[in-house]
């Protein structure tokens, strides 16, 4: 018999964060697989109603009021209504966030399936009026996902019955995501019009408080100093745009950081780059980590979140504290002063995601989790 998935998304593509993409990639492998997948997120101005997108049946039929404690009773009561037409449509319900959707959720007599990529909603709804009922749906969930050591921790510590608890990194297109040859590579830089002949290193996220990219700049600094031609890129916008490109003038780096901006495809400018930096003080399992080592680049990160899980320093990347400025600068410099190091660390990032994190892979291990939970339903 089709298997048949509701996954829930507060939000879906064309509105693409870490969390919707990974939704969309796991629905789109699901269905490759054979399983029938429904998405019920919120409305667009300009989408509303369903309609198949990508072989997925995608209902935007969540409406809010964007004001406030507003939204949340409007996302409540709207997830409620929404998941009350949907329910027989289905044989499992799959939340990708535990938040008030996961609550509505646990009522509908269906076996649940919570992710919990980050704690932020779960942070939210312990602050909430009422927290210990919805805390207690949260718990009643048949299963959940947690993508890292820290995560599942979180989880142990609001009354989450280990047995209940499953742990899956996020998942990676493997197909798309591949690295190019150097001749491929010359050709992206004069497209891309990056200098062909620098070494070049490459962030791709939210440019945040949390993403550290002050101290990421004054570690440019210092690289710079003994690697003039070293030039580093940064893919995303966010509210500390303003501020950093203040911060790399003062410090002289505006000929050897650039600034791209948000880009919907990221694969053309990680091809086109040298290595990875990806110096965060929080996150939960980084799709831009990921992509950057399906692509085959030697990756430089902070041991936070579930990347020390990913990355064997040394072996297939290199860990930081990026507060030890001088540590990672010499680090870096090392990495780009041997190549031949780079290589074998950036070949090593690939062979881990293949084996670990492709989304076909990611894919299979959900059906098994669905149809476990089936079973004890």
């Amino acid at each position: 018999m089709r298997l048949r998935v509701l996954m829930i998304s507060s939000q879906y593509p064309p509105i693409m964060g870490g969390a919707e993409r990974q939704a969309q990639l796991l629905a789109q492998a699901l269905v490759r697989k054979g399983c029938h997948v429904e998405i019920l997120t919120q409305s667009l101005e300009r989408r509303t109603g369903s309609s198949h997108e990508d072989g997925v049946l995608v209902h935007r039929s969540i409406q809010t009021l964007k004001k406030g404690k507003i939204f949340g009773l409007t996302y409540l009561m709207s997830s409620f209504w929404s998941l009350l037409c949907l329910r027989f449509q289905c044989d499992v319900i799959h939340c990708q966030s535990l938040y008030l959707d996961s609550c509505v959720a646990a009522l509908m007599g269906k076996p649940v399936l919570g992710m919990m990529a980050g704690d932020r909603d779960l942070h939210r709804m312990q602050q909430m009026v009422g927290a210990f009922i919805w805390m207690g749906l949260i718990r009643r969930l048949s299963g959940f996902v947690a993508i890292s050591d820290p995560i599942e921790k979180k989880l142990l510590a609001v009354g989450v019955s280990s047995d209940k608890i499953y742990r899956l990194p996020n998942g990676v297109d493997m197909t798309g995501f591949v690295p190019v040859c150097k001749q491929e590579k010359v050709g992206l830089r004069t497209r891309l019009q990056i200098p062909v002949d620098a070494s070049v290193a490459i962030f791709c996220g939210r440019l945040a408080p949390e993403k550290n990219l002050k101290n990421l700049l004054h570690v440019w600094a210092g690289v710079t100093k003994q690697l003039s031609k070293a030039h580093l890129l940064l893919v995303g916008s966010g509210p500390e745009h303003a501020e950093l490109e203040r911060v790399a003038r003062q410090l002289g780096l505006l000929e050897q950081v650039h600034f791209l901006g948000q880009k919907n495809d990221v694969l053309p400018y990680l091809q086109a780059s040298d290595f990875f930096v990806l110096p965060s003080l929080r996150e939960g399992c980084p799709n831009a980590l990921l992509e950057a080592m399906a692509v085959g680049l030697p990756c430089v990160a902070t041991r936070v979140g579930a990347i020390p899980e990913l990355i064997d320093s040394g072996r297939n990347g290199i860990l930081i504290d990026l507060n030890e400025v001088s540590a990672t600068v010499r680090a870096i410099v090392q990495l780009v002063e041997d190549p031949e190091k780079a290589f074998r660390l950036g070949q090593a990032a690939r062979d881990t995601v293949k084996e670990r994190c492709s989304m076909d892979h990611i894919a299979d291990q959900f059906i098994q989790i669905y149809k476990e939970l089936l079973s004890k339903s």
